[in-house]
């Protein structure tokens, strides 16, 4: 089959990620760790291969701001040996290693022979791939790894439009009023802590964390949480928030800043084109206190549930004017500015169950991370799979060295392992 090459202008959502990607790189990655170790000449083979079947690795963003299919040929493949134990360093440097927006993703595969292991990493820019979209296509290389037959998907995705009905778009007191009430909303809550954060004269050091909550200890947490009527997003986003007061608060109850990316995509109805990430995010100020890890969650997830349902999802684009701008340097003036206002905040995202059915027994977990932005502390992702909570915790080591790093995972760990052996709620979930 003969790839369709064409093009489409990028949505306001692909439009502000590429303006981000340029004032500090931004890239996605996905990886999945294997329980065996291939020959790379085989994994590079297998990735040519890739390429030439489906479009999303080959996609690029070009100068012009239009999302572009493409030649595969500069599709790249790299291939380190190390001990697993250094995985991690050896990512986070990739985080934020900058390779241009006019190339497609890249493939890079970790090995430790002497431990039979390896790690199978895509790389692309935040405007072509999220973290959903981005796994599903891991999943479909793995198959083809595996030896087995995957779909050809050749065309671009289609741009989603919204399907809401938000007034504030054709209102303008409406927005006015939803403004506002966002102002007094923080204003009530109070500066996030910590005022120190971020340091803009220091340069950034990227660091990734990997760790598994078990099936067991998941099991529980999700169970409580379903008992009471809660998405999993809210138990480990108010983790997170209890972990991050005790270590990097700066007042014995401290505010801090949520932000909770929302996941705004339509699923393709046609299996010839990929999904279009759409991916926006929802911010929350919470005062920590010694209150009950639940009770705290609930207003996680009431606080998000709100915002979701006015719109604060596409107001987060809106009011950056993206969708107006057609220069690679004004909306990256725009994004900079921005960020540059942006309070200090912990982002959580909840990538939901991850089917395995289809993969080979020794993929063992998969997931996605993101570089945290200038104002982030962490930026921490969970997956659901083969029953495990599979986590990817993005950090600055310029700010949060590591010991302060490892307490604030291990007070993290006891508070789920607190909130998963709570009492279910009878009558609920």
């Amino acid at each position: 089959m003969t790839p369709v090459f064409d093009s489409r202008p990028l949505t306001p959502a692909e439009k502000y990620y590429t303006f981000l990607d340029i004032v500090t790189p931004m890239n996605v990655v996905v990886a999945g760790d294997l329980d065996r170790c291939l020959a790379a000449d085989l994994v590079a083979q297998r990735w040519t291969q890739f390429t030439s079947l489906r479009s999303l690795p080959r996609l690029r963003i070009r100068g012009d701001l239009t999302l572009a299919d493409g030649d595969a040929a500069d599709s790249a493949f790299n291939a380190h040996e190390a001990a697993a134990d250094g995985w991690d360093e050896y990512l986070a440097r990739e985080l934020r290693r900058p390779f241009g927006l006019d190339r497609p993703m890249r493939c890079l595969y970790l090995t430790s022979a002497a431990e039979n292991r390896s790690r199978l990493v895509f790389i692309a820019h935040h405007a072509v791939v999220d973290g959903r979209v981005g796994v599903a296509e891991l999943q479909m290389f793995v198959r083809l790894l595996d030896g087995r037959a995957i779909p050809h998907q050749q065309r671009l995705s289609v741009a989603p439009a919204s399907s809401k009905q938000l007034r504030w778009r054709s209102d303008r007191q409406e927005l006015i009023s939803l403004l506002r009430e966002i102002a007094a909303r923080n204003d009530a809550a109070g500066a996030p802590d910590p005022a120190s954060w971020p340091r803009p004269d220091v340069e950034r050091r990227p660091r990734l964390v990997s760790l598994t909550v078990a099936p067991a200890e998941a099991a529980g947490l999700l169970a409580a949480a379903k008992s009471r009527g809660m998405r999993a997003h809210s138990a480990i986003a108010a983790a997170w928030l209890i972990a991050a007061a005790r270590r990097v608060g700066e007042r014995p109850h401290p505010t801090l800043q949520l932000s909770s990316p929302v996941d705004l995509a339509v699923p393709s109805p046609d299996p010839d084109r990929p999904t279009a990430p759409a991916v926006s995010v929802v911010a929350h100020r919470h005062q920590v206190t010694p209150q009950s890890p639940w009770e705290l969650a609930q207003r996680v997830g009431a606080a998000t549930d709100a915002s979701i349902s006015r719109g604060e999802a596409e107001l987060f684009f809106h009011l950056t004017r993206v969708e107006a701008i057609d220069d690679l340097e004004a909306g990256a003036r725009v994004v900079a500015h921005a960020l540059a206002s942006a309070p200090p905040a912990i982002s959580v995202s909840n990538m939901g169950v991850i089917s395995a059915d289809g993969d080979p027994d020794w993929l063992r977990t998969v997931y996605g991370i993101l570089a945290p932005t200038p104002n982030q502390m962490v930026f921490a992702s969970a997956v659901s799979y083969r029953g495990c909570l599979t986590h990817s915790v993005g950090t600055d080591d310029t700010q949060l060295p590591a010991d302060v790093i490892g307490s604030l995972i291990d007070d993290y760990r006891a508070v789920v392992r607190t909130m998963g052996s709570a009492e279910p709620v009878a009558g609920t979930g």
